[in-house]
């Protein structure tokens, strides 16, 4: 990855480093044992020499108690920080106490853990710089005993075992993955011995594994945690060797099916190649194959599609069924879907691909020009306001097709240009005859004199082919001069994939410079 990172704690963990390395790190900054507050709050340490992405904060309980200090003197510290460096992200261990104490059952420790942590989340929840590390969760779902090992702190004031550094390494790549957007789009399914127990086409629905009880339950679970995942902006989608009409009837029919066919977007249901299948549902759903993740039990096709499609992502599908859940969450949702946020575009995603599959049926009865107009599209382009402001970055991140200068910022950066005098940021409204896209576009501006400069302006894939930038364009161009601004500078920069926006400033009417630069008189 080519975020760069700074590791702050109150103990030695440099052994951390090598792992983050090993997780794709290039870049990561360890600062002096025990210097974690100098380093915050003197401006020519090595810290602030750094410019890190992402500072690591890893504050050990039982030393920190030692001391006699409460959380207030951390969350200082980083305000410090976070007021004078405007770049950069704090990723911060929530305090993990021995659960073993001399008061026994007293729970002296536990009480301090839970007064500390919920300190810290109000942080995170005031500062959008600032983000939590669930190190708790870890100890709970390995065990302290696994995490920490004694024997290193006496040799070399270290904490951690081996295993320890290598989750929370993992921890901190799927965090910042989540923070960046990088994550996947669509979760691909295989059925049987999926998402359901047996072999529809010999079992037939009745007689599926899909139950209350046993295994059926383990599959039901499943199920339950992909609808979770579906309603957080997941696109779910079907490749399955079986007949459409047969996992049409299982799926409305059985009673203890969590999903249903309307669940899905482009689903293949047929005796085609598997690789075959998953670009026809690429080229359909018009995205690239590395939003794809696919989860099937058939080693074979799996190795299939590893080596035909690459960029598709393919974990193991895991021999002992009882741990199936908790594969899907450790193996699936957190290293390919893993989220900080969400917003109501995503919890419409499913609608808003088959609303798209419906525009596509009506396209292809009318001419292109009498489609565009019976469409009845409606723009609105407005100021963006905090509410609007994950949407916006969400778009920098995820945009490829219409993004004219390929820049991504996260939440935070976008925050920074919202609360700025030199910057205008607009969302870009979409709605026609087959329903409300929300936000779809985003123009981000920086104001200088009286010349706008257009630093970006991205627009969803669902919104192409409808000529709706040129009415955005138009909105924006109104925006501007009630501002009283006499000129929009704008750039294009060429990508692997953001071809459909090349033309578009020069169609529009920009005069075009030297090294793809445009300007507009307003």
């Amino acid at each position: 990855m080519q975020a760069s990172i700074a590791l702050l704690s109150n103990i030695n963990m440099a052994p951390l480093q090598n792992t983050l390395q090993q997780e794709g790190f290039a870049q990561v900054y360890v600062a002096g044992y025990n210097q974690w507050q100098t380093e915050l709050l003197n401006p020519m340490s090595g810290l602030y020499a750094t410019n890190a992405d992402y500072v690591v904060m890893y504050i050990d309980a039982g030393e920190w108690q030692k001391g006699n200090a409460d959380a207030g003197e951390i969350i200082h510290s980083i305000r410090h920080y976070l007021a004078n460096r405007p770049h950069g992200s704090i990723l911060l261990c929530d305090m993990v106490c021995n659960p073993l104490h001399v008061g026994t059952y007293t729970a002296p420790a536990s009480g301090f853990e839970r007064s500390a942590n919920d300190s810290l989340y109000r942080l995170a929840g005031e500062e959008t710089r600032v983000s939590i590390i669930p190190f708790t969760r870890l100890i709970q779902g390995y065990g302290y005993t696994r995490l920490f090992d004694p024997k290193y702190w006496y040799l070399g004031r270290m904490k951690l075992s081996a295993e320890g550094y290598r989750l929370l390494a993992r921890e901190i790549r799927w965090i910042i993955q989540a923070l960046e957007g990088k994550t996947r789009k669509v979760l691909v399914l295989d059925l049987d011995n999926t998402l359901w127990g047996g072999v529809l086409g010999e079992d037939g629905w009745q007689h599926l594994q899909l139950s209350d009880e046993g295994t059926g339950l383990i599959f039901k679970e499943l199920q339950q945690l992909i609808v979770q995942l579906s309603r957080q902006g997941v696109l779910l989608s079907i490749c399955s060797k079986n007949n459409e009409a047969d996992v049409r009837e299982a799926l409305e029919r059985n009673e203890h099916m969590q999903l249903h066919w309307d669940d899905f977007v482009a689903p293949r249901v047929n005796w085609l190649p598997k690789d075959e299948n998953l670009r026809s549902i690429a080229l359909e759903l018009n995205l690239g194959l590395d939003a794809f993740v696919l989860i099937d039990d058939s080693p074979v096709e799996r190795a299939l599609v590893q080596q035909s499609l690459p960029s598709v992502a393919v974990p193991a599908f895991p021999t002992d069924l009882t741990r199936l859940q908790q594969w899907m969450l450790e193996e699936v949702i957190y290293p390919y879907f893993a989220r900080t946020s969400f917003t109501s575009e995503d919890r419409d995603k499913t609608a808003q691909y088959q609303r798209r599959a419906a525009r596509e049926s009506e396209r292809n009865s009318f001419s292109y020009d009498d489609f565009i107009a019976n469409l009845k599209i409606e723009i609105e382009v407005e100021a963006a306001s905090a509410p609007t402001l994950a949407r916006i970055a969400q778009l920098t991140q995820k945009t490829n097709q219409f993004n004219m200068t390929l820049r991504r910022y996260t939440e935070a950066e976008i925050e920074q240009m919202y609360n700025s005098t030199d910057w205008k940021l607009y969302t870009c409204r979409y709605r026609d005859k087959f329903g409300d896209e929300g936000i779809v576009g985003t123009f981000l501006i920086e104001i200088n004199g009286d010349e706008a400069r257009i630093d970006n302006f991205l627009l969803s894939c669902r919104a192409l082919g409808r000529r709706a930038e040129f009415r955005m364009l138009d909105a924006l161009r109104n925006q501007l001069h009630q501002l009283q601004l006499k000129k929009i500078n704008a750039a294009y920069t060429e990508g692997e994939r953001n071809q459909p926006a090349a033309s578009v400033y020069k169609l529009y009417g920009f005069t075009t410079l030297d090294n793809n630069e445009y300007e507009l008189q307003i």
